[in-house]
């Protein structure tokens, strides 16, 4: 069944466990594009006081959070975790796509 009101999300009941179970999904192919030509070709917007380092897919702070806390809800993080699960993407050269530029948190 597909959730009428946010189309990237199929809901169906699994028939072995008898769990509800939310498949979501995120077509993050605009966003690494956004930030190749970011990074390749506009190297002045990396200076001054206010900089975009990294541009990052909802999806994948969702399976971040999964993986990290048990549950995919990343705004049910205080804001401290918050922060500190972006620095780790943005640090990490697992997520280097992510990134606009060489900056780093």
């Amino acid at each position: 069944m597909e959730d009428i009101y946010n189309p990237n999300q199929q809901i169906h009941i699994d028939r072995g466990t008898r769990k509800l179970v939310v498949r979501s999904s995120q077509d993050t192919t605009p966003i690494l594009e956004q930030n190749k030509i970011f990074r390749n070709h506009v190297p002045e917007a990396q200076r001054g006081d206010l900089q975009r380092i990294a541009q990052i897919p909802v999806i994948a702070l969702k399976l971040k959070t999964k993986e990290r806390f048990g549950h995919s809800n990343f705004y049910k993080l205080d804001n401290e975790q918050q922060k500190a699960l972006i620095r780790e993407m943005v640090n990490s050269s697992e997520y280097m796509y992510f990134r606009t530029g060489d900056k780093r948190l």
